[in-house]
């Protein structure tokens, strides 16, 4: 595979069980927007375009993966895909894509972190207000989380703050500080707050941002509703905290 999103491990032989390689002719459809499905794809050769509402949106080659809000986060598909040339993928069930994301974390973070930015992207207008789709797990996913927007040098919170909030980077980045030392920065397309929303314990760090941030925030309670009815979310949540939490 060339360069890209994805990289083949040794548990993902040719011969594996966790996946099914199936190839498509030039300018095949592989799925339509708004059709279910639960598949995840990975290009191996050839090269993919995804439309949406009629429009060119991306350009996929070899190494990238694409359809994972599908399965992670129950939508119907955002866009079509068609292959501009002889394509060949390797396709993962819902169930071999949760095998996957938890037999390889770096993959996870990876199919998560594009997961993440993706789908924010097509739940917020130019006015950045959430759509509100017929769908109703859609609707449960994205509509707790509401648009904040916080200037340079501002504290999201404290170390020591019995806040549980759950935060979003959409743009921007901040500090985060444990006993008065910078410990690391993070950038839009990371989640923040895990440790506390999902082990209900005091901040492990302070979060200060390093420029003007915008940021989807959830409140406590409700970051424990959207863990408990989207699982695959859950246990990456829990190993990010996990990590944080030993670091």
């Amino acid at each position: 595979m060339g360069r890209g999103d994805f990289v083949l491990s040794d548990r993902m032989d040719p011969k594996s069980s966790q996946f099914q390689r199936i190839q498509l002719r030039r300018s095949e459809v592989l799925f339509k927007q708004g059709s279910r499905g639960s598949n995840f794809y990975v290009i191996e050769d050839g090269l993919i375009e995804l439309q949406f509402d009629g429009r060119t949106r991306r350009l996929l080659k070899p190494g990238e993966f694409f359809g994972e809000i599908a399965p992670l986060a129950h939508l119907p598909r955002t866009a079509t895909a068609t292959a501009l040339a002889s394509t060949k993928l390797l396709e993962y069930s819902s169930d071999q894509l949760q095998t996957l994301l938890e037999e390889n974390p770096l993959m996870a973070d990876r199919i998560f972190s594009k997961f993440h930015g993706r789908l924010l992207q097509h739940s917020f207008k130019k006015e950045r207000n959430i759509i509100f789709a017929n769908d109703s797990i859609f609707e449960n996913f994205l509509t707790h989380f509401r648009p904040r927007f916080f200037p340079k040098d501002e504290t999201l919170c404290e170390e020591g703050d019995f806040n549980r909030n759950l935060y979003f980077i959409r743009k921007g980045s901040v500090s985060v500080i444990k006993s008065g030392e910078v410990l690391a920065k993070a950038e839009a397309g990371h989640f923040l707050g895990e440790v506390s929303a999902v082990y209900a314990v005091p901040r492990t760090a302070t979060l200060k941002t390093l420029e003007p941030m915008e940021v989807l925030e959830c409140s406590g309670s409700t970051a424990t509703k959207i863990l408990d009815e989207f699982h695959l979310f859950r246990k990456h949540l829990m190993k990010l905290a996990l990590m944080r939490m030993k670091a």
